[in-house]
Parts: structure tokens; sequence; C-alpha cells
């Protein structure tokens, strides 16, 4: 089946669109994690999962896209190299920490905890319809996030403007964005989390 590119929009688009529901991000973003878990349990890791990189259809279902910078696990020389757009700002915001600093000689290679860290920035921007950092200088990100910090849990109520995340979904970002890539959840994990409480939007793999 051939699609049309008009089909889709991309995830930062779809972001900043008015009149999308709750609902239609809380889909999105669970479709993105059973697509890093589908692809995590065949061996492979995305390795830039972004705004950019990920397209909602009309219907507003997440795909996952651009495998050009894919790697597997089984594969020990593969890696992610920091691309010319990924050094001027791009995707470099959705970069884990470990990744930015090339920790424990990654230089930049991909992995599933690098893509767990993805994600959660990517679902910070579905709710906050801005991307993750906006507000950081490109030259300080690395520095920013090295330190710790986090995009803001915004409540539409104090930032207005913002969609409204779900209760327990703060929990589930902070977990997958933590500083230590062993603390944070496997892709399967995180799609039982988000089943558990998006029950009524859940559907098959993307």
């Amino acid at each position: 089946m051939v699609l049309e590119l008009s089909d889709f929009v991309q995830a930062s688009m779809f972001s900043k669109m008015e009149k999308i529901d709750v609902t239609s991000v809380n889909r999105v973003i669970l479709d993105v994690a059973k697509g890093l878990e589908y692809l995590h349990e065949q061996g492979i890791f995305h390795g830039d999962i972004s705004g950019t990189n990920v397209l909602v259809t009309s219907e507003h279902r997440g795909k996952l896209c651009n495998f050009g910078l894919t790697r597997l696990f089984t594969d020990p020389n593969s890696v992610l190299y920091v691309t010319a757009s990924l050094a001027q700002g791009g995707t470099m915001v959705y970069l884990a920490p470990e990744l930015l600093l090339k920790k424990d000689g990654l230089d930049g290679k991909a992995t599933d905890a690098g893509d767990i860290y993805a994600f959660s920035m990517l679902s910070w921007e579905l709710y906050a319809r801005k991307p993750p950092f906006s507000d950081v200088l490109p030259n300080d990100l690395v520095e920013h996030v090295a330190s710790g910090e986090r995009p803001p849990i915004l409540n539409p109520r104090t930032s207005p403007g913002v969609r409204a995340m779900p209760g327990f979904l703060p929990d589930v970002l902070k977990r997958c964005w933590s500083d230590e890539p062993e603390y944070r959840p496997e892709a399967s994990q995180v799609v039982r989390w988000l089943e558990r409480q998006f029950a009524p939007v859940s559907g098959g793999r993307r």
C-alpha cells in the first residue's frame, strides 16, 4: 500500500495544533511506546526518536519513521554518529545525557535506554506544545542536561496553552528520563503502564 505524504504530519507540528485533545495525544505516545517495544524485541534500536521522526496520521496514530540511523543490538561496531543537524541543536534536545557526554565509550551509540529517554522528551513535547529545552541555548544544552535539569511538568492553570498530562504520567516520564540509563524502564514496561491507564485508546502495535 502506498501512503500519501499528506496522510501524515510530523509530531512536532501535531503538538502545536489547536483542538487536539488529550485523548489523541495519549494515543500517539502509546503508539510510539509500542513501536519501540516491537523494535527492541527484534534487537533493534531506533536511535533518533524526535518530533520530526515520528509521524501522526489523520486518525491520530503515531508511526515511527527515519530508520536511517537505526542500529542492531548484535552489531558491535554500530555507532549513531552525531550529525551536523544534531550538533546544531536539532534532535540533540532528545539525546540522553550519557549520549551527549559520550559516557562509557558510547560515543553517540544508539541504545535502548537512549530510545526511552528520547521517548520521554517527545511525550513531554506533545503535552507542552513546544520542544523540550526550547529556552536553553544550544551551547548550554549539554551542561544543562548533564547537571540533571529536565523539562518542567506544566500545569494548564499556570501555563496557559499546554495540555494537561494524565495524573500518573509525570512519574512515568521522570523514570524514563532518569540520569542513569540502567534505572530507565524497558519499552515493554512503559507500554504496560500506559495501557493500564489508556485502556480506551489501546490498540495494536504500530
